[in-house]
């Protein structure tokens, strides 16, 4: 009983604060959880902005979509666009979110914030990345990795660090 009203509340602070952080989306309707099974398969609700909890075995939203998750992304594949919070799951995919990114692969493509995974991918991007083997094209940020790949970084490629602060 404990655990249940521990993550209630947690997702409840979540939810407050995450809703007046980020900025208004374009759809007006929203919810606190939206549950998926697999990507590009099934999740509900649809065409919703989703300010707490998106959670499945792989979650989703279509690519033309303009709604976004604000809060924690948890699933074993994540294909979500526009994530604002935390996104936790094996395979990360998607674009225009900002946060922390945890998993054996991130990819992500218009990106702020953190990846922390075995494999980092990260285009027009201000950035963090912590992993075995970290890749960025025209990226702001720093790279700590056995193998550090950045277009516009100190080196190309560079082990153990690299970094770039300027977008060519």
């Amino acid at each position: 009983m404990k655990k249940l009203l521990l993550v209630s509340l947690l997702l409840t602070s979540l939810q407050c604060v995450a809703a007046p952080t980020f900025a208004a989306p374009k759809s007006t309707v929203s919810g606190p959880l939206r549950i998926c099974f697999w990507p590009r398969v099934w999740y509900w609700p649809e065409d919703q902005n989703i300010y707490g909890l998106s959670i499945g075995l792989g979650t989703y939203n279509s690519e033309d979509s303009s709604d976004i998750v604000a809060g924690l992304d948890l699933g074993i594949i994540s294909m979500t666009n526009n994530v604002k919070g935390v996104r936790l799951s094996v395979l990360n995919s998607g674009s225009d979110s900002d946060g922390l990114e945890i998993g054996a692969v991130s990819i992500t493509k218009n990106f702020g914030g953190a990846q922390v995974s075995i494999f980092n991918q990260a285009t027009e991007s201000d950035f963090f990345q912590l992993g075995l083997i970290n890749q960025s094209t025209k990226g702001v940020g720093v790279q700590l990795g056995l193998i550090n790949m950045m277009d516009n970084g100190f080196f190309p490629i560079f082990p153990l660090i690299n970094w770039g602060f300027d977008k060519k």
